[in-house]
């Protein structure tokens, strides 16, 4: 396991590096896929599901792929992938299969899987913020973008 997640971690590096230097959307878009392709919510636990998130109208450099994973540890993460290659990792607490908490978060940050759809909720202590667009768990090309 530490070895995948070793090789991870350099795959990711030299994505990064590629797209500093090759600053043209098509490949942006492809790199994005392969960086989203090899994070260590693949390598690690089971994934619990993907969404695809547009936080606000004509502002694609905070469009992200979402992942709720679990380690090998049992412990539960939200990990966003934003087109920019930015990413970030929270850890999560499971409230029941559909309902998980942000650790620590002031706000009462929050996420439900909604049945039916299967489309991630994102809340805060004041309710729905807005809804996330489930994905399938394998990779198509151009899957989340607008």
């Amino acid at each position: 396991m530490a070895i995948l997640h070793s090789i991870s971690l350099t795959l990711r590096a030299a994505l990064k590096r590629a797209l500093t230097l090759f600053n043209i959307e098509a490949v942006q878009g492809a790199v994005f896929l392969l960086l989203i392709s090899t994070t260590s919510s693949i390598a690690a636990g089971s994934l619990i599901g993907r969404w695809c998130d547009w936080p606000i109208p004509n502002m694609d450099n905070l469009d992200n792929l979402m992942t709720i994973t679990t380690d090998d540890k049992g412990e539960v993460y939200l990990e966003r992938f934003y087109k920019s290659g930015r990413e970030s990792k929270v850890l999560l607490r499971r409230i029941s299969n559909t309902k998980f908490n942000t650790v620590g978060s002031a706000t009462g940050n929050n996420y439900r899987i909604q049945k039916g759809s299967g489309h991630l909720q994102i809340r805060d202590n004041e309710g729905l913020i807005r809804s996330a667009r489930r994905l399938e768990n394998s990779m198509v090309d151009g899957e989340c973008r607008r």
